[in-house]
């Protein structure tokens, strides 16, 4: 997986032999109608991988000797030719001194007036306008190009000041700024839009949950996070007014303890005071005039403690996604499947009720996985994925293994996995990460994306190919959940 850049989707050219049995495979990058690839004015430098099929023989790119592996792949980390108009990179194989297969890969740099100006895509209506989300799953950037901060249910309403490059600048409350893709929204006629106001609240336990329910006319943007010490949930509600005149609670809620709201120049602040953390996971959402906020009732501790568990394992990519490709012309999406299927048994034995996302090679987006852990109320979501590098950064320098997490109560699984998925591989720490990625977002359930190799690193592919290495890794991460689930309250 190349993370939120760009993705290793691409087919894989193969070059015919120039003499008997020789041939140069280049996966990367990818050749498509034998276009020229254009790379971007700052890059200085990038990799080509593939492999080779030939005996004793040498790789050269661009005279430049290229090591290979046993198998004949290669990883190259060479320096862009900084030169007006169209170069290449040329790929020799030798036997001794003679070349017994070639082939050239044409490139250019992109220039800069090929940019495109962002006053080109400016709409010509008068500001400020009311829009409307209709497209689900929508986001709300920090900035234009910025980070995804807010995700509007469809029918939120929002008030945009200006439209610039694809996006519409939004004044959020009182001056708080935000951006949202124009794909996102509709323009409506009204330029003004007037606070929402927050109603009574009421709050009732159910055996899986704590619910608090507050009147609100229709959908808002809202941000929410869990205080540091993990037992306040802390939610942001922009352009709202409060209304609040009293909270119902229920005595027996063994969860909630006490609800404080704010006003503030953007809006409303609502903070959920809990007995215990937050740890198992909350989800917010807007239904029927109705603002809904459920907080899920910690974990029952016991000897076994992944039995009965419900764990959702999703295998990264498929279909027509075949994620990132390793020099050998290994696909993520089916090693990531191989390994599910391994790690669905190995839960298993211990007792935990395992769903993958797929269990085939098909198509399946980001939320409709997201949505089949929601349905089956998953105790947990774990992504399994092979890494990969953007063109600028050098792939001999960076490989191992990785953890990704997003939530501030997935941050102890992650922690946990990262130390297990670790031991199991035997391969240097790439590091855990606070990530911003789809996977990782949900609030209702922890949830954490692996990372188990490069896939782009030839030895680290290889062992991506072998049942063995999947069956280590998955070992490992069935030890990592069991800590966690005998950690977890």
């Amino acid at each position: 997986m190349k993370l939120t850049l760009c993705v290793f989707s691409f087919l894989i050219t193969v070059f015919a032999a120039q003499a008997s049995g020789a041939d140069i495979r280049l996966i990367y990058p990818r050749v498509e109608n034998e276009k020229p690839i254009v790379y971007p004015v700052p890059l200085d430098s990038t990799f080509v991988l593939g492999n080779v099929t030939a005996g004793s023989v040498r790789l050269q790119i661009n005279g430049q000797d290229v090591p290979l592996s046993e198998h004949g792949a290669f990883l190259a980390w060479l320096p862009l030719r900084k030169m007006t108009g169209q170069t290449s990179w040329e790929l020799s194989l030798l036997d001794g001194e003679e070349e017994i297969a070639s082939h050239s890969c044409p490139y250019q740099i992109e220039s800069n007036s090929s940019a495109k100006s962002i006053a080109d895509t400016t709409f010509r209506i008068h500001f400020p306008r009311v829009l409307e989300v209709t497209v689900p799953n929508g986001h709300i950037r920090t900035a234009v190009q910025g980070t995804y901060h807010i995700f509007p249910e469809v029918g939120c309403r929002l008030s945009a000041v200006e439209c610039s490059g694809g996006f519409f600048l939004l004044d959020l409350g009182n001056g708080f700024p935000a951006a949202i893709d124009t794909s996102f929204v509709e323009i409506r006629q009204d330029s003004i839009l007037s606070p929402i106001l927050l109603g009574n609240g009421v709050c009732r336990r159910t055996e899986s949950d704590s619910r608090c329910s507050f009147a609100l006319a229709e959908p808002v943007a809202w941000h929410s996070e869990v205080s540091s010490d993990g037992q306040t949930l802390v939610l942001d509600l922009f352009r709202v007014a409060s209304a609040v005149n009293r909270i119902r609670y229920d005595v027996e809620d063994p969860l909630i303890r006490d609800i404080v709201w704010e006003q503030k120049p953007y809006g409303v602040t609502l903070s959920l005071n809990c007995r215990n953390k937050v740890e198992r996971g909350y989800e917010i959402e807007w239904r029927e005039d109705s603002l809904r906020v459920s907080i899920r009732k910690p974990f029952r501790r016991g000897l076994n403690n992944l039995k009965g568990k419900k764990i959702v394992v999703d295998a990264g990519h498929g279909g027509k996604s075949t994620g990132a490709i390793g020099p050998l012309g290994t696909n993520e999406k089916d090693v990531t499947l191989k390994w599910a299927q391994i790690l669905k048994h190995e839960l298993e034995d211990c007792g935990a009720v395992v769903n993958l996302t797929r269990a085939e090679d098909a198509d399946l987006g980001l939320y409709d996985r997201i949505d089949t852990a929601r349905k089956l109320n998953a105790d947990f979501l774990l992504s399994l994925h092979c890494n990969a590098l953007p063109d600028n950064e050098n792939p001999l320098t960076r490989h191992g293994s990785s953890t990704y997490y997003y939530q501030s109560h997935s941050r102890s699984a992650a922690e946990i996995l990262h130390k297990a998925l670790l031991k199991a591989s035997g391969l240097p720490d790439d590091g855990l990460y606070d990530a911003n990625l789809a996977l990782v977002r949900p609030t209702l359930f922890p949830s954490v994306l692996i990372e188990g190799a490069y896939i782009i690193y030839p030895p680290e592919e290889e062992q991506l190919q072998t049942e063995a290495f999947l069956r280590r890794l998955s070992k490992g991460l069935t030890h990592g959940l069991t800590e966690y689930f005998k950690t977890a309250r």
